[in-house]
This record gives structure tokens, sequence and C-alpha cells, in this order.
């Protein structure tokens, strides 16, 4: 987010600024090159949350023509964070799969974020239908994971099973729910 404080009867430079008040520790912010708007990030790491009013107040040190510096108390600034919708795509689409043997197959989880870098993928969970297969995820390869056939004969053969894979986002707001990725399996 992008302040761009105005002054009346101050003629000076503003030379850095800090933040105070109630959720302050959570954000920092910088000025940007024109050394005249303040550049409001979120701190890495941190967990926000949407639909909560963030409250921060920035504090502005000038410098005047005789080079005397004061610092500025700015209005306080409300907001509410938003997190945008990631689109996921999984790498095959569908699976094949064939009843009567133990069957897996690598799935790569790819997202993007409209106006963001690529969000990284933290976990992938499957929900339902798991009495015939499971999804590990291997934290260490990024966006990677397993669907086996774990139970052969639960798996109807000439069956299409649509799974379903939550995906959870590292520093997605934490009252967001996952991403769900509808899966097919095709059982032969």
């Amino acid at each position: 987010m992008t302040l761009t404080p105005s002054f009346k009867a101050l003629n000076g430079e503003i030379q850095s600024v800090r933040l105070v008040g109630r959720d302050a520790h959570l954000f920092t912010a910088k000025l940007d090159e024109s050394g005249t708007r303040i550049e409001l990030r979120a701190k890495p790491n941190e967990t926000l949350v949407t639909k909560y009013k963030y409250i921060i107040t920035p504090v502005i040190k000038m410098k005047n023509m005789n080079d005397d510096t004061e610092e500025f108390t700015l209005s306080s600034v409300s907001f509410q964070v938003k997190q945008g919708s990631a689109k996921i795509t999984a790498s095959p689409a569908t699976a094949l799969m064939y009843s009567g043997t133990y069957n897996s197959v690598e799935i790569d989880m790819n997202a993007v974020l409209k106006g963001a870098d690529e969000p990284k993928i933290e976990k992938v969970t499957l929900a339902g239908n798991t009495d015939a297969f499971t999804y590990e995820y291997e934290y260490n390869k990024e966006g990677k994971g397993t669907l086996s056939m774990n139970r052969t004969g639960r798996a109807v053969k000439g069956k299409t099973y649509t799974l379903q894979l939550q995906v959870r986002l590292s520093e997605q707001a934490d009252n967001v729910k996952p991403v769900t990725v509808k899966y097919k399996v095709k059982v032969k």
C-alpha cells in the first residue's frame, strides 16, 4: 500500500519514516525513490487475516531549509488486507491407474497469482475418496507430491474418480480457506 502525505505550511524534505500504533509491529514502512510517498508492506512471515481493521500511524522525520530536523506524527491509517485468488494447476491434468495393482503418479502443482510473484505452496492434502487413494506431499520439493492407489480392491474398474486436493499457500491469510483443485483419476 502506498501513502502520500500532504502538508500545509510545511516546507522541507522527508528524511525517514517509522510506524507506531496497535498494528505497527506487523508492517514495515519506507520512502519511495521520490521521497514523497510511503510504501507500506507486511513484514515477512507475519500472519495477517482478512476482515480485520489494522491501524497504524506513520511518524516522519523532516529536514527543513535550515537543516533542522523534526518529527511529525501523521493521522492514523486504518485498512483491511485482502487475499487474492490463486489459480493452481496440476500436471499431469489427469491420471490413469489400473485396478488390482499398486499404482502411483507424481503430481506437480503450480500456483499463479495475478499481480504477484509465484506463490509458494506450503501444504497439499487429499479430501474425500481417501479409502482408495492417498496423497503424500513432498515438503522439500515445492509443489510436488505422489498420488497412490493404496487399496486396489476399493477402486472400481472403469470408473473415473474426481479427487479434491486442498492446497495451502505460504503467506496466505490464516482465515482464508485452502484452494481446492479437482483431479480426475480413471481406473482401468
